[in-house]
């Protein structure tokens, strides 16, 4: 049980970051004609930066620690993966399913998204007993 509870807070902060993820990449990409990939890993950026704070402190509840500097890097790395991986999703769903933009980019939410809770609760943040 608070797994799933840790689950249901990490896709409420991941709301918020989603919220503001896609926020960026439809202004850069509609507004801007920023291109779609590059508006989709802006807006990814910026969300992660909310993110670890909000993470770390009501998700996986991590006090102040002499380890912020790694557990940073460790975060940071678990999203830079994950959005990678996102970005081939999308690139694949756009260029070869010929999915619309805006709907693909969906996709790259949910990816980056299941790809970031495994990586900071088994790596980042490092809870046992997953």
């Amino acid at each position: 049980k608070p797994r799933i509870t840790q689950f249901i807070t990490f896709c409420a902060v991941g709301l918020v970051g989603a919220t503001i993820n896609y926020s960026i990449f439809f202004i850069l990409y509609h507004f801007f004609s920023v291109f779609y990939l590059i508006s989709s890993a802006t807006g990814f950026i910026i969300s992660v930066f909310i993110a670890f704070i909000l993470n770390k402190k009501f998700t996986f509840k991590i006090e102040k620690t002499t380890k912020s500097r790694l557990m940073i890097i460790k975060y940071y790395s678990v999203n830079i993966f994950s959005m990678l991986i996102g970005l081939g999703v999308l690139n694949i769903l756009v260029e070869i399913f010929k999915i619309n933009v805006y709907i693909a980019n969906l996709f790259f939410v949910a990816t980056t998204t299941s790809l970031n809770f495994i990586g900071s609760r088994l790596f980042a943040f490092r809870i046992k007993n997953f």
